[in-house]
Parts: structure tokens; C-alpha cells; sequence
């Protein structure tokens, strides 16, 4: 693929769809597989606490890989995850 160097707008390559990761996702962006190319991760929190008192935790963990393919999942996703993820902080290890 060559690259226009005049382009100065932005330029679809692809899309992806993540929608089996569930709602309320954190995209993180790494080499998962070890093939030197990235991969996406989408952790979603748990719901259903208060937490102002109890931190959340990950509900699910599902892989894909720029091509769109699912890689893997741990976890299952659920309809009612933590809030927004903007102010869900929380950490994993994978």
C-alpha cells in the first residue's frame, strides 16, 4: 500500500468490529500475539457495586487483531458493566 503525502484528512483503512467485547470497554492497544503487530484488547468492568468503597474489577477480557478477528476471550461480557469508562480505573494483568 503506498501512502499520498498530500493527504491532509484522515482516511478510512478499515473497520473493525468489537461489539462481542460488550459495553462500557477500555481499549488497550499491545502485541499479544508476538508477531510484532498491534493487537487490540477491550477489558470491561464489573457492575453493580458502589464504587465509592469497593474498586472494580474486570468482568471480561476479549483479543482481536487489527483484521477484525476475534483472538480470544476471558470472562463473559455482561449487559450491565461499570460505569463510565472514563472514570473506571482499574488494573489487570494478561
Amino acid at each position: 500500500m503506498t501512502v499520498d503525502k498530500k493527504l491532509s484528512m484522515p482516511y478510512l483503512l478499515g473497520r473493525v468490529d468489537i461489539s462481542s467485547a460488550g459495553k462500557n470497554c477500555k481499549m488497550f492497544l499491545g502485541d499479544l500475539t508476538g508477531d510484532g503487530r498491534l493487537d487490540i484488547l477491550m477489558v470491561q468492568p464489573n457492575g453493580g457495586i458502589d464504587d465509592r468503597y469497593e474498586p472494580h474489577q474486570v468482568e471480561s477480557m476479549t483479543a482481536f487483531d487489527l483484521e477484525g478477528n476475534e483472538l480470544w476471550q476471558v470472562g463473559a461480557p455482561t449487559d450491565q458493566p461499570g460505569g463510565l469508562v472514563v472514570t473506571i480505573r482499574f488494573k489487570f494483568m494478561i
